[in-house]
């Protein structure tokens, strides 16, 4: 009985809290799934941090004029396959069913950090005196990846810490 009210309980809680109606909610039919998926998300999810903190750092650069374009777009450019990689490696990943929601937010916001990667060196590239790198628009776009990343993050440690609760009461 214990197990159906936190269910319920941690259901109501993630509809109520998400932006969309459609979260991921732990049923001991995905129990498991959700558990086996947890890995590649902590993992993915460092790697994501890793990529979007380098490029935090080179615009950071680019505002304090420690790097030109040029040289902007070129330390961008270092961090571009290892997110190519990121992005395939995700994408490429076989996930049950019941995960399949979540798993397509984790690869949507993943490609718009890759995109914004992209972006960036595009910018770079085309940049002269008239037409710089529009600084402003690319943290507007990181801002906004990174508030999108926490949310996720956030609705998967609730599903972990229902898990833990779960098991703690079987």
């Amino acid at each position: 009985m214990k197990k159906i009210v936190a269910l319920l309980v941690l259901s109501l809680f993630l509809t109520a809290c998400s932006s969309k109606s459609n979260s991921v909610e732990v049923s001991q039919e995905n129990t498991s799934h959700v558990q086996e998926y947890h890995t590649a998300f902590q993992e993915h999810s460092a790697g994501m941090n890793k990529a979007l903190n380098k490029f935090n750092t080179g615009l950071d650069g680019l505002y304090t004029k420690d790097f030109s374009d040029e040289q902007f777009g070129n330390y961008v450019k270092g961090i571009v396959e290892s997110s190519a990689k990121l992005v395939k490696s995700i994408e490429q990943q076989d996930v049950n069913p019941e995960i399949f929601e979540m798993h397509q937010k984790v690869i949507l916001v993943t490609n718009k950090a890759h995109q914004l990667l992209l972006d960036a060196v595009d910018m770079a590239n085309r940049s002269s005196e008239d037409n710089p790198v529009d600084k402003q628009r690319l943290k507007d776009t990181y801002i906004s990846i990174k508030q999108e990343q926490a949310s996720l993050v956030n609705e998967w440690k609730l599903l972990m810490e229902s898990l833990n609760y779960q098991s703690t009461e079987e």
